[in-house]
């Protein structure tokens, strides 16, 4: 079942199991009762219990009760495809992901299984595409080293646009052979080509400068763009030259590229020179920070997941009342669940 239906199915128990978290967290330091109590959540109800845990991994800092967290998370199924679901804001599935990779450095060869999944009624196609994204994105930010590009390497050929054109940034940029890049130009999906050049950033090689500085002669602007911030990486002696040339072009879209270059360069020495130059159509931009979103926004970002979650589960929080818990929902304090499902539940977990 996916991430998003299963909480929707069982909110009030993945609400409480939050709370109950979020609560052992907190008094974590102080009471050393929360360390077995986490690990009774995470053996009881380990679907809830990755659900309640991946916003506390993906906060800030490396604290005991998050290293904790990490570790229970890990022995069960669940967390790889709830890290994996878009309905959670890419910093925090990241973030997420760096803690759990730090208590297991071979998660990420766990995560990237996953991406074989195929589509079926409880896992349709768009959401299967949605989440392999996301895995492509968090890979893509956290692992190191070239250990997952043979695991990977088919998902270039992917008939989905969107899954190929990530593939082809993960893999370029940890490849980063000239020779590799070169063939991925032939791709007819300026996507593809545009996160292939990503793969030359920071090879000062001949060849690649040679292959970087034919790429500003793509008709698509998206592909010119990663082309100059590779010749600027490479130290292109001319590049000055090059980005002048191409600012001065009649095509709106192409100075767009020069400004979204302008701003991922951050360069004074050629910023000043230039940002005249891209102004005189733009006009509405003062710096090259400023008239970055609005190259990004011309030169669309495909990666973007077009998910949205129909309902957030927020943990609830757990107050002691008497013998027995008493779980608020955030949404209206006066409302509570029922007193017998918690007291039951907090037997339970003291088993």
């Amino acid at each position: 079942m996916h991430p998003q239906t299963f909480r929707n199915n069982r909110p009030e128990r993945t609400a409480l199991i939050g709370g109950f978290v979020s609560r052992a967290v907190a008094e974590f330091d102080a009471d050393p009762s929360c360390r077995p109590l986490l690990g009774r959540l995470a053996k009881i109800w380990p679907n809830e219990f990755s659900v309640a845990a991946i916003p506390i991994l993906g906060g800030d800092g490396n604290s005991p009760a998050q290293l904790c967290i990490a570790h229970l998370a890990l022995r069960g199924k669940p967390i790889c495809g709830l890290i994996a679901d878009p309905c959670w804001p890419s910093d925090i599935a990241i973030e997420a992901f760096r803690k759990l990779i730090k208590a297991d450095p071979l998660f990420d060869v766990r995560l990237a299984r996953r991406l074989s999944v195929t589509p079926s009624p409880d896992y349709p196609a768009n959401l299967v595409t949605d989440s392999s994204l996301r895995t492509l994105q968090i890979l893509d930010e956290v692992s190191e080293g070239r250990r997952l590009v043979s695991m990977l390497g088919h998902l270039r050929n992917s008939a989905d646009p969107k899954i190929a054109s990530r593939a082809v940034r993960f893999l370029g940029k940890r490849i980063q052979r000239v020779e590799w890049v070169e063939r991925q130009l032939e791709r007819r999906d300026p996507r593809i080509r545009a996160n292939a050049i990503e793969g030359l950033w920071g090879v000062r090689s001949d060849s690649a400068k040679k292959l970087l500085l034919r790429c500003t002669e793509d008709p698509s602007s998206r592909v010119v763009g990663n082309a100059v911030v590779g010749l600027h990486m490479a130290n292109y002696p001319e590049l000055k030259d090059t980005m002048r040339r191409l600012a001065m072009l009649p095509r709106t879209n192409f100075r767009a590229a020069v400004a979204w270059s302008l701003g991922k360069i951050d360069d004074s020495s050629i910023t000043a020179a230039l940002l005249a130059l891209v102004n005189g159509t733009a006009g509405r931009v003062a710096t090259a920070h400023a008239v970055q979103p609005v190259a990004e926004a011309q030169i669309a970002n495909e990666s973007a997941s077009v998910f949205e979650p129909e309902v957030r589960i927020e943990p609830i929080d757990i107050r002691l009342d008497g013998n027995a818990f008493t779980a608020f929902s955030p949404e209206d304090r006066s409302e509570t669940l029922s007193r017998w499902n918690v007291r039951s539940l907090f037997q339970r977990i003291k088993q």
